[in-house]
């Protein structure tokens, strides 16, 4: 029997309507959730005055590549009015199996899901698969990279790219962080984002107040990079960029201790 987490303390820094599930896992498993959420999404309205929904049709492929895109995109398409129906030959791309199921929420498939979550492989796959794919729109945030669409550009395809949602810091967390991280031992430091780890340092800007420097556990190598960046000592990651596999990933972690 696996030894879970067992009373290890958490910090779960995602957006709040995105922190709970996290939450729920960490705590299923044993561990002490705190949640303090350091990023707040909103989706932008003002960007669709120049996107007619009728130029949605002449797109052979959407891309979503996050969660927060697919809910912005079809949310704004419900509340327009707009025929979903008309989406029924449309080919879209999801950068993971969680971004794939929330597609599906939405009565629509995924057409291409690459093999490891993250935007080199989406960029390499898709196009060794789909040499000629047609035209493209990505659908981003504003704190999105730009590896998809440099990638498409080296290889000469025609894209479009629309910024439909913020992601911005949470600074009325700010004394609510610094309390807890003055205060409370914690074992694990979560990151879903590279955005959340910028948010973290500005809000704290230093580790030190803590007598020891929690294990910070990355979703995936470019949020590592990040950590790595402001001088985060022990990360960790999992092989699959997904939340179940951070949780996979803190409870080996905690068994080789």
């Amino acid at each position: 029997m696996r030894a879970g987490l067992k009373g290890q303390k958490v910090l779960v820094t995602r957006a709040a309507h995105q922190a709970q599930a996290f939450s729920k896992q960490i705590i299923r498993n044993g561990g002490i959730s705190y949640e303090i959420p350091l990023l707040e999404v909103v989706c932008k309205q003002e960007v669709w005055k120049d996107m007619d929904t009728v130029k949605l049709m002449d797109y052979d492929w959407i891309f979503f590549t996050s969660v927060n895109g697919v809910h912005c995109f079809f949310n704004h398409m419900e509340s327009i009015g707009f025929e979903m129906e008309r989406f029924a030959s449309q080919q879209f791309a999801a950068v993971g199996h969680k971004t794939e199921a929330v597609l599906q929420a939405y009565d629509f498939k995924a057409d291409f899901v690459p093999t490891l979550y993250n935007a080199e492989t989406m960029a390499n796959e898709f196009l060794q698969q789909f040499e000629h794919p047609g035209k493209v729109l990505f659908i981003r945030g504003n704190r999105s990279r730009n590896t998809l669409l440099e990638e498409f550009s080296k290889a000469g395809l025609s894209y479009d790219s629309l910024e439909i949602y913020d992601t911005d810091f949470r600074l009325c967390a700010k004394q609510e962080l610094e309390h807890a991280w003055n205060t409370v031992s914690f074992d694990y430091i979560t990151f879903t984002s590279p955005s959340a780890v910028d948010a973290f340092y500005n809000m704290l800007e230093t580790t030190a107040q803590q007598h020891h420097e929690p294990v910070c556990v990355c979703i995936g190598t470019t949020t590592e990079k990040r950590a790595k960046y402001y001088g985060f000592q022990r990360i960790i990651y999992p092989q699959q960029f997904t939340i179940d596999d951070m949780i996979d990933c803190m409870i080996s972690y905690n068994e080789r201790k």
